[in-house]
């Protein structure tokens, strides 16, 4: 394991302007709860210490500038959520962000002010939580066997622990800046959307593949391929494609599958069983519904307050929407007229 790096004071931010003709919320995180860290050089991955033969090496996109850091939107001084310490164990929510749904149709929440809730897929109650090793967990995902990997905010890193909520290792890159969405591929391979919109792909065994800035917001599959949502290529067009194919990365907006529609201010994006495109807009608090081609939009649901993470269960037919402001979880049938079924606080 390397050795551990000094220790250097990190806002628990999440995420501001993408791009210049965006204006996302601009409420920031207040002073106090700015976090000192100490970051794992990479090589810390525990377990995961192999590598691959030949890491895939991400094109470089010529024509975006660096996108800017981007702070958590809804916390003005003085807000309720301020007032847990992080790490802290609650059995309620505390600023859910990211969602995850195993293949039994659990359902994990990342609380960023909080720990990461497990609720039941039969019940929806909750049955565990895990604090240990997490620093502003914002985004969390599930691995083929059972791997839960969590993205620290705070700590600009990834931490895993097996189905038995123990921590088997962690996945640090000293160009991994606040994460805040994360998608485990087909082939456990884990994708990262950083606050400076910056693509992260690390294999599954923990190495570093490489990264491209994108100015994206949200990052989710697209069938077998990845989909970055937030991005504006061109009038009407707020996403990009990313194909894995033979290990070789291609990328939008020269792929004629781009999608023609979606939100420029997506928190979160997930698809359902049939390929159809679920993703948070949250400046107009909708979750927009697309056709599996993104083409068209099919719906949406009204949101009460501002969404940002989303996961379907397929095995159920729900989807899963995080409210931030609200410390909720809302539950929507995936089958018009998406009906909410249930509210988890």
């Amino acid at each position: 394991m390397s050795a551990t790096m000094n220790a250097e004071v990190k806002s628990g931010s999440v995420r501001t302007s993408a791009v210049s003709a965006l204006q996302y919320l601009t409420s920031v995180v207040p002073a106090a709860l700015l976090l000192s860290v100490s970051m794992l050089g990479p090589g810390s991955t525990g377990a995961l210490a192999q590598t691959r033969q030949n890491p895939i090496i991400l094109e470089a996109r010529d024509s975006a500038a660096p996108a800017t850091p981007r702070t958590l939107p809804g916390m003005g001084p003085g807000e309720h959520n301020a007032a847990q310490p992080v790490g802290a164990v609650t059995t309620t929510m505390n600023y859910p962000y990211g969602l995850a749904v195993d293949k039994s149709g659990n359902l994990y929440v990342a609380n960023v002010f909080g720990g990461v809730n497990i609720y039941s897929s039969t019940t929806l109650k909750l049955t565990n939580t895990i604090t240990a090793g997490l620093s502003y967990p914002a985004a969390v995902a599930i691995s083929y066997n059972g791997n839960i990997y969590v993205a620290n905010n705070g700590g600009d890193n990834i931490t895993i622990y097996n189905p038995a909520l123990t921590q088997v290792g962690t996945i640090s890159d000293s160009s991994l800046f606040n994460p805040e969405s994360m998608y485990i591929d087909s082939s456990d391979d884990i994708w990262v959307l950083d606050a400076a919109g910056v693509l992260h792909l690390y294999l599954d065994n923990g190495a570093t593949a490489g990264s491209v800035t994108t100015g994206g917001t949200a990052v989710g599959p697209w069938g077998p391929n990845v989909t970055v949502w937030g991005v504006a290529n061109g009038p009407g067009s707020y996403s990009e494609v990313f194909q894995n194919v033979g290990e070789t990365l291609h990328y939008g907006p020269t792929l004629p599958n781009d999608f023609a529609g979606g939100s420029p201010e997506a928190g979160g994006e997930t698809e359902d069983s049939l390929g159809q495109q679920y993703v948070s807009d949250i400046a107009t608090n909708h979750v927009q519904i697309w056709a599996s081609n993104g083409l068209y939009e099919v719906g949406a649901i009204t949101t009460p307050a501002t969404p940002f993470g989303l996961a379907v269960d397929s095995v159920h037919k729900r989807l899963f929407v995080a409210l931030t402001t609200s410390d909720e979880v809302l539950v929507y049938s995936t089958a018009a007229p998406y009906k909410l079924l249930r509210t988890i606080k």
